[in-house]
């Protein structure tokens, strides 16, 4: 977490697991959510998946970095309400009022647990 003069700027958080990782970043103006960056990369196997497991497994590959998906989500806020969201793969159609309200709380959710562990 970065502070200025006591007031949040950024929250910069790292998940990792077997077959994926995910970095977000959260940007705050005047204590209050602005926008969210969140990259996404999806590997192709999971990060264990060697020659001996794909043999084990009858498959056709094994875990290789150049081979993920990324993809990556903003969502830009207004006085704390998420009023557009751009995702890369999406048609270009505005997203429905009902999934812009989701994404809203699942990102406000995930900030507040951050701002829990910060205390």
């Amino acid at each position: 977490m970065y502070f200025s003069n006591e007031n949040l700027e950024k929250i910069i958080t790292m998940e990792y697991g077997e077959t994926y990782q995910v970095v977000s970043e959260y940007y705050f103006l005047e204590n209050e959510l602005s926008f969210a960056i969140e990259k996404t990369c999806k590997y192709n196997r999971p990060l264990f998946y060697d020659s001996t497991a794909m043999i084990a497994n009858n498959d056709t590959e094994v875990f290789d970095l150049e081979k993920s998906e990324i993809n990556v989500d903003r969502s830009y806020f207004e006085k704390g309400k998420l009023i557009h969201k751009i995702s890369d793969g999406d048609c270009g159609a505005p997203f429905s009022k009902d999934y812009l309200l989701e994404e809203e709380i699942r990102i406000k959710s995930k900030i507040g647990l951050l701002l829990k562990l910060e205390k």
